[in-house]
């Protein structure tokens, strides 16, 4: 399993600023009544997608609701194939 993911993703570094983004991530869920739709981690994870400029591929729908707010992209993948 560990070289099929070596294999198809690359490692990348969290860039400065991902704890920041993070915070007016909530900010702008919380002015919309949807704070409560994404913890910590994922509000992190979304950041550092976000500010590395990649495609954030989920398997939940708190992700969705991120994106609607940052518009960043992402990708639904089903894990249950």
């Amino acid at each position: 399993m560990k070289s099929a993911l070596d294999t198809h993703y690359t490692w990348r570094p969290t860039p400065d600023g991902v704890y920041r983004r993070s915070r007016v991530i909530q900010e702008q869920l919380t002015a919309k009544g949807e704070h409560r739709s994404a913890g910590p981690v994922d509000l992190l994870v979304a950041a550092a997608a976000e500010e590395a400029g990649l495609t954030l591929l989920h398997f939940a729908r708190n992700f969705e609701t991120i994106a609607r707010t940052t518009g960043q992209p992402i990708r639904t993948i089903d894990l249950r194939q």
